[in-house]
C-alpha cells in the first residue's frame, strides 16, 4: 500500500456458505475503496497504524480471518452488513463498531443493495482488556462519528500534497480515537481533563509545574502519562496543540497571523512564525497560501 488507493473490483468466484468459516477475501465490481497506508504516510509508524480506509460495500463482498495479522477497528457508517459470531450472524449496523485483537477471527460481509458504509484501521497492538473477550472479535455500540471524520478527513488530505503537520496532527488525533474506541488504552481520566481545560485556553502561560498542578499530580506522573497516551512530553504536546489549532485557523478563516499567534500564547509573530515553520516546513504565510490553492 504504497500511497492513496481508490479501488474498484470485479467478481472474484461465487461465494459459498458463511459457514464453515475459512479466510476469504471476496469483493464485487461496484466495491469501492479508498485506503492509504505506511506508503504514503509514514507518520503511521510512530503510531502503529498499518493503513487506513473507507469502504462503500455490496453483495458479493465478504471478508473471512480465521487469525487476524493485525488488531482492527471497523466502524458502519451507513447501511447495514453482518458479523459471524458464535456460530451465528448478526445484524451490523449504523453505530456498531467492530473491535479485534491481534490473533483474532472475524467475518463480515454485505448483505443488501443498499451500500454499507464502513470506515476501517488496521494496527499493530491488540488491544488488551483483561477478561476473556480480550482475543475475541465482537460488536459493540459506539459513537464513532468523530473516529470516521478524522480518518476521512485524513484520506481526503492524502489525495493533494498535504503539508506534514496536518498528516502528523491527523494521525495523532485519530490514535486517540482509536484508543478511546477499543478500550485498550484507557487515559487516565485526570490527564484527559487537563487537556480539555488546555485546549479552552491554549493562549495561557503554560509550564510543567501548573499542568501538573491543573491534573491533581507529581509533574513526573504527568510526564510519564503523556509519554504512554501521546508519545510526547506534556510541553511537546502542549506544542502540538497550539499547532494544530493554528493549522485549523489558517487552513478555515481570514484572521490576521499575528492575531493567531497573540491567542496561543506567543510573544512576537517571529517567535509564531519560527515554531511553526520547525513543526509544519513552511511559514504560516506558506501554508495558508497552499491551502487556499488547494480548496
Amino acid at each position: 500500500m504504497t500511497g492513496i488507493l481508490y479501488i474498484s473490483y470485479t467478481i472474484l468466484a461465487m461465494f459459498p456458505p458463511l459457514i464453515p468459516l475459512r479466510d476469504t477475501h471476496i469483493i464485487g465490481s461496484r466495491c469501492k475503496e479508498w485506503i492509504i497506508g505506511r506508503g504514503r504516510v509514514p507518520q503511521f509508524y510512530n503510531h502503529n497504524i498499518v493503513c487506513v480506509g473507507h469502504s462503500i460495500l455490496v453483495p458479493p463482498y465478504r471478508m473471512v480471518r480465521l487469525k487476524s495479522d493485525y488488531a482492527l477497528l471497523v466502524a458502519c457508517t451507513g447501511g447495514k452488513g453482518v458479523f459471524y459470531e458464535d456460530g451465528q450472524t448478526r445484524q451490523w449496523p449504523e453505530g456498531k463498531l467492530l473491535i479485534c485483537p491481534q490473533g483474532a477471527q472475524y467475518a463480515y460481509e454485505a448483505v443488501s443493495e443498499e451500500p454499507w458504509r464502513i470506515t476501517w484501521v488496521l494496527y499493530l497492538e491488540a488491544s488488551q482488556h483483561g477478561s476473556d473477550n480480550s482475543m475475541r472479535a465482537r460488536l459493540v455500540e459506539a459513537d464513532c462519528e468523530d473516529f470516521n471524520s478524522c480518518a476521512k478527513m485524513l484520506i481526503r488530505e492524502t489525495s493533494s500534497e498535504a503539508a506534514p503537520a496536518a498528516i502528523e496532527s491527523l494521525t495523532s488525533l485519530l490514535r486517540i480515537h482509536m484508543q478511546r474506541l477499543d478500550g485498550g488504552d484507557c487515559i487516565d481520566s485526570r490527564v484527559s481533563n487537563l487537556w480539555s481545560i488546555v485546549e479552552s485556553d491554549l493562549g495561557a502561560n503554560w509550564d510543567n509545574t501548573k499542568l501538573a498542578q491543573l491534573a491533581k499530580m507529581s509533574e513526573e506522573h504527568l510526564r510519564r502519562l503523556c509519554l504512554k497516551h501521546y508519545g510526547k512530553s506534556p510541553i511537546k504536546h502542549l506544542q502540538h496543540l497550539r499547532m494544530h489549532s493554528a493549522c485549523i485557523r489558517l487552513r478555515t478563516g481570514n484572521c490576521k497571523i499575528e492575531t493567531i499567534a497573540e491567542s496561543l500564547g506567543f510573544s512576537s509573530l517571529y517567535a509564531f512564525s519560527a515554531a511553526f515553520k520547525r513543526w509544519a516546513g513552511v511559514s504560516p504565510g506558506q501554508f495558508r497560501s497552499h491551502e487556499k490553492q488547494t480548496n
